[in-house]
């Protein structure tokens, strides 16, 4: 990417599908941007802490990999972002979050950021994060809650500031009540709530027996 020119290179390194975004974004020189990725960070692996083995799903070049456990896996369609990813020294598998390759109750904790929002509603996702989950396991699963203002407004501004960035990848809208009823009829209890600037939800579930 050097040879680009330095505005069209920073606008490319902005982008979301790029092997390198989450990862850069943890240092972003943008203070709002930083200070979301190191957030959303410590949530996810606080709320993942000492729950075993943890399966990733949507991992992309995300930092929060090298916070988990030792044993770990991290899982993305996408090679690009899984060949950068091998620097946090993790097992990786290429594969699709709506068919995990993967045996049932595999996991004792399954993380899911930001990733739902940007499959369809009809997707088996749901159901494919909660088949690999052990009973008694934690999921911990986070998107934007469309139910809240403050996100809306935020994404609004984005779409100006950044019209080549993500929002519009957002296909599916969750509100707090609409995936916690989801996952509860999947079998999953609410333990603890979380936001990242009274915006983006992450919930933690345990899998009922």
């Amino acid at each position: 990417m050097s040879h680009q020119p330095p505005r069209r290179r920073w606008r490319l390194q902005r982008l979301a599908l790029t092997p390198d975004y989450d990862d850069r974004a943890y240092d972003s020189p943008i203070p709002l941007q930083r200070y979301w990725q190191r957030t959303r960070y410590r949530h996810i692996v606080e709320l993942a802490a000492e729950r075993g083995r943890v399966l990733d799903v949507g991992c992309g070049s995300s930092r929060i990999l090298s916070g988990l456990p030792s044993g770990s896996i991290g899982l993305d369609i996408l090679l690009g972002k899984l060949r950068h990813a091998r620097k946090f020294g993790r097992p990786l598998v290429q594969g699709n979050a709506t068919r995990l390759p993967f045996p049932d109750a595999t996991f004792p904790c399954v993380v899911c950021s930001e990733v739902i929002e940007h499959v369809p509603r009809d997707a088996p996702i749901l159901d494919e994060l909660t088949r690999v989950l052990a009973p008694g396991g934690r999921l911990v699963i986070g998107t934007p809650d469309y139910g809240r203002w403050e996100w809306v407004a935020m994404e609004r501004l984005y779409q100006v500031a950044a019209p080549d960035g993500y929002a519009d990848q957002h296909i599916t809208h969750y509100t707090r009540a609409t995936l916690t009823a989801l996952l509860a009829g999947r079998g999953l209890a609410v333990e603890e709530a979380r936001y990242i600037g009274r915006g983006e939800l992450i919930l933690a579930l345990r899998k009922l027996a």
